[in-house]
This record gives C-alpha cells, sequence and structure tokens, in this order.
C-alpha cells in the first residue's frame, strides 16, 4: 500500500487531521517573531558623535548653549538625500588654548534620536560608524543558524520521528528566546545562531507534518495554511514592536509569548525571503508603516496563490511570481533617475509589489519540495533546500544594507535591483523544473522520478 491509499480508508481533512494539522502549523506563529524581529531591535536609530565631556548630551537640542557647544564640537554632514545633518562618525578635536585650531578625528561616543525606538542592538552597543558592518553580521547570525539547521534537523527528523524533533526545538528555543533578552554585547549573535538552528527544527518539522496528515485534495490548501499562521505573527510582531521601543522588552515579551503558547500547545494535544524584509528598514517612511504595509501585501499575496496555484499548477505560480517580483525590484531605478518629490512612494510601493511577489514564490518552494522528494527522505530534502536558502539569506542582510556604503540617490535601489536581477533569473531557470499538478506524493525514489512525466 503507498502512502497516499490510507487517505481512501481515513479521508483527505477529517477532525482529527483538522485538530492536528492546525495545532502544528500555528507554531510558525513563534517562528514568524523570531526571523524577522531584527528588523526593530537592530535597526540604526539617527544618531550622530556625543559632545566630548557633557555626560548629558541628548540628539534632540536643548536650547542655544547646547547648539554653541556644538558648534564646537560637532562638524555638519550631508546626509543621503543632501540635507545638512550633525555628523555621525566625526568630531572635533578642539584646543581649548588655540580656538582656531580644530582636528577632527572619529567619534568614540554617540548620542540617538529616541523618538522613534528606545534602545536598539544597534545603539546599546555603537554598531555605528567603523562598526556598521557589524549590523549585518548579527542579522545574518541567524541565517547561518538556520542554514545549519537545515542540513541536521530534517534527518534528525526523518531518522528519530517528527514529533521528538520538534518538542525538543521548542523547548530550545523558549530558552535561548529568553537568554536573549538578557544578552549582553556579542553573545547576543550567538544566542541568534544557536535559535536559528532550532528555528529549523520548528518551522520545516510542522510543516511536513501538516503536509503529510492531508489528503492529496487538501494537500496544496494545507501546505498555503501555515503562511496565514505566519503572517499572523508578522502582523503581531509589528503590532508588539510599535508598543515596546526597547529591544530587550520586545525580546522579552515575544519570548514570553512563546511560552504561554508553548503551554497551551500541549495542553490540546501534540503536535522560512529573509533580504526585502529586511530592506523595509531602509526604505522612506517610517518603518511601523512599512513594516505593517508589506505584511499586508504579503499576506494578500498568499490569498492570490491560493486561488490560483491548483488551476496552474506550482511551476507557473513559481515562475510568474519571481518575474513579478524582479521586475519590480529592477524598476526601482527609474524612480531615482527621473522621477522628482514622488520618487520615496514610487520606490515604496515597487519594494511592496516585490515584496508580495517573492513572498508567494517563496511558499511555492516549500509545497513544491513537499510534493517532489520520496517519503522516506522528505523531510531532509526540504532540510537542505532550507540549508541552500539561508545560504541566500546570509548574504542578504549585506546586500539589503549595501545601501549604506554606496550612499547618494542609489542608495536605496542597490539592494532591490540585486534582488530583483537575482528574482529574474531563478524565474528562468524554474522553467526547467518538473510540474507536480494533479500527482500523487512518491513514496520512493523510482516515482519521484516520473514526477512529471
Amino acid at each position: 500500500m503507498k502512502f497516499d491509499d490510507v487517505f481512501q480508508y481515513i479521508g483527505d481533512f477529517g477532525k482529527y487531521q483538522k485538530f492536528v494539522y492546525f495545532t502544528a502549523v500555528s507554531i510558525a506563529i513563534a517562528s514568524a517573531f523570531h526571523a524577522l524581529i531584527v528588523v526593530f531591535s537592530v535597526t540604526e536609530p539617527k544618531s550622530r558623535c556625543a559632545i566630548p565631556g557633557v555626560s548629558n548630551d541628548t540628539y534632540a537640542s536643548q536650547g542655544e548653549s547646547h547648539e554653541r557647544l556644538l558648534d564646537l564640537t560637532i562638524p555638519w554632514d550631508v546626509n543621503v538625500d543632501g540635507v545638512p545633518e550633525r555628523s555621525r562618525c566625526k568630531r572635533f578635536d578642539y584646543n581649548v588654548t588655540d580656538s582656531d585650531v580644530k582636528r577632527v578625528v572619529d567619534c568614540d561616543a554617540w548620542v540617538y534620536d529616541k523618538t522613534v525606538f528606545e534602545e536598539t542592538v544597534t545603539s546599546e552597543f555603537n554598531l555605528v560608524c567603523n562598526d556598521k558592518q557589524k549590523q549585518s553580521h548579527i542579522k545574518m547570525a541567524a541565517f547561518c543558524g538556520m542554514a545549519v539547521g537545515g542540513m541536521t534537523m530534517g534527518g534528525l527528523s526523518d531518522r528519530f520521528g517528527r514529533k521528538k524533533i520538534l518538542v525538543g526545538s521548542i523547548l530550545l528555543h523558549v530558552g535561548l528566546s529568553v537568554a536573549i533578552s538578557f544578552s549582553p554585547n556579542y553573545v547576543f549573535a550567538i544566542l541568534r545562531f544557536l535559535s536559528g538552528l532550532v528555528h529549523s527544527g520548528l518551522y520545516t518539522t510542522s510543516f511536513v507534518i501538516g503536509m503529510e496528515l492531508v489528503g492529496p485534495s487538501k494537500r496544496t490548501v494545507a501546505g498555503l495554511g501555515i503562511v496565514f499562521f505566519w503572517s499572523l505573527g508578522l502582523f503581531v510582531l509589528g503590532g508588539v514592536a510599535f508598543a515596546l521601543r526597547n529591544w530587550r522588552d520586545l525580546h522579552l515579551a515575544l519570548s514570553v509569548s512563546n511560552v504561554i503558547f508553548v503551554a497551551l500547545y500541549w495542553m490540546v494535544g501534540s503536535l522560512g525571503y529573509y533580504g526585502l524584509s529586511l530592506n523595509v528598514s531602509n526604505l522612506s517612511g517610517d518603518i511601523y508603516v512599512n513594516y505593517q504595509i508589506g505584511c499586508a501585501v504579503e499576506t494578500f499575496g498568499y490569498i492570490v496563490i491560493v486561488f490560483v496555484m491548483d488551476r496552474i499548477g506550482l511551476k507557473k505560480c513559481y515562475c510568474i511570481s519571481m518575474a513579478i517580483g524582479g521586475i519590480a525590484c529592477v524598476l526601482t531605478i527609474f524612480p531615482v533617475l527621473y522621477a522628482g518629490s514622488e520618487k520615496d512612494s514610487i520606490m515604496v510601493m515597487l519594494a511592496m509589489i516585490g515584496k508580495m511577489a517573492i513572498s508567494t514564490a517563496y511558499v511555492c518552494v516549500y509545497i513544491f519540495s513537499a510534493e517532489l522528494f520520496p517519503t522516506f527522505v522528505r523531510q531532509s530534502g526540504i532540510g537542505w533546500g532550507l540549508f541552500f536558502s539561508k545560504i541566500g539569506s546570509i548574504f542578504s542582510p549585506y546586500i539589503a544594507d549595501l545601501g549604506k556604503l554606496v550612499g547618494g540617490p542609489f542608495a536605496v535601489a542597490l539592494p532591490l535591483l540585486v534582488f530583483g536581477g537575482l528574482s529574474i533569473a531563478s524565474a528562468t531557470l524554474s522553467l526547467l523544473l518538473p510540474e507536480t499538478l494533479h500527482e500523487l506524493i512518491p513514496d520512493t525514489v523510482e516515482e519521484a522520478k516520473t514526477v512529471g512525466q
């Protein structure tokens, strides 16, 4: 008897299957917290050099005497939009015995704008100026962990069982999440790496459980169901981040919510596009508004794909989505070159179209992989797919922050051009893949070879 033959007797999506399915895939809410919390916790607030010897210096002006001190100690600079501002990285080494001698030196202390963020990892550890690149390193740490987890967790799950790996991943994830909120200095990055490793055991295992419990007629919808829980987690993250502007409070609050979630989870029963999302903080406008718009368009994309996927197939859905996303990102170069005051709005709109399309393509990959790999290596196959996806995620913080290196009018467009070009290339290569529409899920390697033929 083949695996899918069982559903002829138990049904494709009965009451018990629904119960276990929704219990399993709801873990994606907590997964979303972990994946994109760095949008808020590792962002860079506005800053400038601190006035030497003034302990009560603030980013906001304190009046005329404060401005006079600033004129004596902090030079003027021009930001990427051409607007004059106090230097973020340089100050005067002012010689009080000779008022005409002002030597410019690197800053050794900074003050930060507190109007949007009370405290971030960047502001607490002063990851600015010469240490700016460390922001990308910290964001990359979790993706490295996910890549390692993708290689290991899938094989462990296939060998020891989905439930054991999922239980262990949940417990470790909760402990690490709490520890992160109290972490000093670069211990934060180490804990993020470990949490990313465990994250792979959470998301992919719950995804595979959800796919394997559902019959062929409901499998596509079941594969998409988890991304709506993911989207819910994204919205909740944005709301909590808006309320809690200190990164430690934010991490702790979401850790506590994970504990509550796990407690409820085991009372009722047993039981991964990161570049454009990270780029939200580099777009013009309010970061919280941009983030929630991004969540909305991503969810809209998931809704659209529900009604399209069973009609045209996963291959066409992926190809079209990647092509639309890539083209939207590439088109951002034209507002930079030719648009006037409306440039920022057009670029945000194109970036959101790109995010929506590429997000839908990403979920297609998950379902596609589950339908291509035979049963006995399905989790391993998805795990290795996750590994390669996280190789891309590891580079995504650096690509998203390319604008910080080049500056000028191309600062916002450059990351989107890179993402767009790669997306168009991926859309073209996807034409070589087989189509799985209306195909039975393979049990053996031999059956997997005939998919799409």
